[in-house]
C-alpha cells in the first residue's frame, strides 16, 4: 500500500548549487548519498555547492524528479 505524503515547497536559492545545498540540509543527507541516489560522483555535488560548475539541463531534471520523490516540490524553476 503506497501512502501519499503532502510534498513541501522549497524555494529556489539564488544559484541552482545553493538549492542543491539547501535540499540536502532538508532531507539530512550527505553529497555521497545525495549522488548515490542521483547516480552521479559526490565531486559533482560538491562542485555545484560551491559553484565551481553548473549542472547541465539534463542533470537540473534528474535532480528535479529526486525532489519530487522526495516530496519536495521546487518552486522558481532553475531550469
Amino acid at each position: 500500500m503506497r501512502v501519499e505524503h503532502e510534498k513541501r515547497t522549497v524555494l529556489c536559492e539564488k544559484s541552482f548549487g545553493a538549492t542543491v545545498l539547501k535540499v540536502r540540509g532538508l532531507l539530512l543527507v550527505t553529497q555521497e548519498e545525495m549522488a548515490k541516489a542521483l547516480k552521479m560522483s559526490p565531486v559533482t555535488i560538491n562542485r555545484w555547492e560551491n559553484g565551481k560548475t553548473e549542472a547541465s539541463y539534463l542533470s537540473k531534471k534528474i535532480f528535479l524528479k529526486y525532489c519530487e520523490e522526495q516530496g519536495l516540490s521546487i518552486e522558481g524553476v532553475f531550469l
